[in-house]
């Protein structure tokens, strides 16, 4: 009996104290018969206006495939108790394919204060291209939550990058050969949309060969699509390296391991190179293309050269490129020596001329190698088979007297002259009368002016001040002259395309009709593209001139081929 009352005595104590618990729980406490209301503090919980963003990596405020994202809001605390055990989360619909979040627990919000929340979004290689919508909610244990809210996003499927060599060029005083340090540029472009990342270029060269300069191994954070990086290596081959060319392995990867193609590059060794500034033309492309165009190192013309069919061997070349002259008072002349190598290439590949007996390229021309070339050449033309010739200087042309002597001679520089003793400079009127006497059709093109001005407008030599006009040099017999400016205007060069101006559109004629041109459509070409692009690329005037030793116009139906 006494066990019997104990347990009912327990059992009513028990439901007692269970009541009391949940009473408090709705803020009510009883005594006796009174229900007495417990005080609450709640949070009353907001998000801050404007507070709300959006961020993702690449900024395209999208969410990529691959990406993780950020959605970012403040909330407020503006009641009278302070918000704990909240929890914040990101509910998904639409393009939700590959795409995850997470819900966040929140530390306390105390009274008056301000929480960033931040919730990321994780998207896989499984994201399509579409719309996702983010329903963006706050929980609150006693039930303040935060009214929920909508935030659309893009959705866009991998967009693959590419990662390739897109061009590479050498640069020397002369020839590619052993115990001469030459530069290779290599040009590294994402040749698709796709934003590469962890980009890293490793460059490996034969045992033997020795990197003077340059990093062997780059690193990039990313690459942008259609963006390219140049890279410099100052390489140089001993004398004991037994190979004939020079294996330069270019080793490329990005994040995924499978998205960049590596290259080699095969240099052989006694190649012809001209000493140039290599630029990196980027080409404009709009952006809903899949492929961008190859980045170019150089010139256009320099590439993509026409292969003639017929072999010519009835035409000798004689050419002469002076850039470096020896004088502190005269300056260099860009790009002279790549102006005649390139004028060489495409008289051996477009014209025919692939007898490299019958071509002379003379670098950086003395005194006594006009001579001596000139001579060689009016013997070439003495031969019965020699049917015609061609003549190309690029460099320094230069007048002798003062502006008001009508007397004045034009004289092309060799590279020892000082631009004001013109007893070692080669004559023009000696250059047209010694062709003249050979009685053939010869081809002068010159790339120079007579004004006393250098390619990028100054002055040849610190002393001379003024542009004079040019002296009228004619030529003898059946020799026709296409020179570069005419009066007193300079003959400019083209930097973007690192030519002469001149050179350049006679070198693009020539690319574009594959040698088959009269000299009456090559000449009228000529005429106005050099016009305009100097207008435009260097904002002067510079207008070509032709001259013909005959009597009449015959001259206009020959052809370069």
């Amino acid at each position: 009996m006494r066990s019997l009352v104990k347990s009912r005595i327990f059992l009513l104590l028990a439901f007692v104290v269970v009541a009391s618990v949940l009473n408090a729980q709705e803020g009510v406490s009883k005594v006796g018969s009174l229900n007495i209301v417990k005080e609450v503090k709640p949070p009353i919980l907001s998000v801050v206006q404007g507070s709300v963003q959006f961020s993702d990596n690449n900024g395209n405020n999208a969410i990529d495939a691959g990406e993780v994202c950020n959605v970012m809001f403040d909330i407020k605390n503006s009641g009278i108790g302070d918000a704990q055990g909240c929890i914040a989360k990101v509910e998904l619909r639409g393009s939700t394919s590959g795409i995850t979040t997470e819900q966040k627990r929140l530390p306390q919000i105390a009274v008056g204060a301000t929480q960033r929340v931040i919730i990321p979004i994780r998207a896989n290689m499984l994201t399509t291209d579409g719309e996702v919508t983010l329903t963006i909610s706050v929980k609150e244990p006693m039930g303040f939550d935060i009214a929920p809210f909508d935030l659309a996003v893009h959705t866009k499927a991998f967009d693959a990058p590419l990662i390739k060599v897109a061009d590479y060029a050498l640069s020397s005083a002369g020839s590619l050969q052993k115990n001469t340090p030459f530069d290779l540029q290599v040009a590294v472009q994402n040749m698709r949309t796709g934003r590469a990342e962890q980009v890293t270029v490793d460059v490996e060269i034969p045992q033997g060969v020795y990197l003077l300069s340059g990093n062997q191994k780059t690193q990039y954070g990313s690459l942008e699509g259609g963006k390219a990086q140049m890279l410099t290596y100052k390489i140089i081959v001993p004398t004991n390296y037994a190979s004939s060319t020079i294996p330069i392995q270019i080793r490329l990867k990005e994040k995924y391991g499978k998205y960049a193609e590596n290259k080699t590059i095969e240099l052989p060794l006694n190649q012809e190179m001209a000493k140039h500034t290599i630029v990196v033309n980027e080409n404009v492309v709009e952006q809903n293309k899949t492929d961008f165009t190859k980045v170019s190192i150089g010139s256009d013309v320099d590439k993509n050269i026409p292969q003639s069919k017929t072999i010519n061997d009835n035409t000798y070349v004689l050419i002469i490129a002076n850039e470096n002259y020896k004088s502190q008072e005269v300056a260099d002349v860009p790009y002279a020596l790549r102006d005649g190598e390139v004028f060489r290439q495409y008289c051996k590949q477009t014209l025919g001329i692939n007898n490299d007996k019958h071509i002379h390229f003379i670098k950086n021309a003395s005194f006594s190698d006009f001579l001596d070339q000139i001579d060689w050449l009016k013997n070439a033309l003495a031969l019965g088979n020699t049917e015609k010739a061609i003549v190309y200087y690029s460099g320094h042309g230069q007048h002798d007297g003062n502006p008001d002597d009508k007397s004045r001679k034009a004289y092309l520089l060799p590279v020892e002259n000082n631009g004001q003793n013109m007893r070692t400079a080669y004559s023009v009127d000696e250059l047209y009368a010694e062709l003249g006497k050979t009685n053939k059709p010869v081809t002068v093109f010159l790339d120079a002016c007579f004004s006393g001005a250098r390619r990028d407008g100054d002055m040849i030599t610190q002393g001379k001040g003024i542009k004079v006009m040019a002296p009228a040099n004619y030529p003898k017999g059946k020799t026709l002259v296409f020179s570069a400016a005419t009066g007193n205007q300079t003959a400019g060069f083209y930097k973007q395309q690192q030519h002469g101006m001149f050179t350049y559109w006679l070198l693009k004629i020539m690319q574009e009709t594959q040698g088959d041109v009269s000299y009456e459509t090559l000449w009228t070409d000529l005429y106005e593209r050099v016009r305009q692009s100097s207008f435009d690329e260097n904002n002067q005037n510079q207008t070509p001139t032709t001259m013909y030793g005959g009597n009449n116009d015959d001259w206009k139906t020959w052809t370069l081929k």
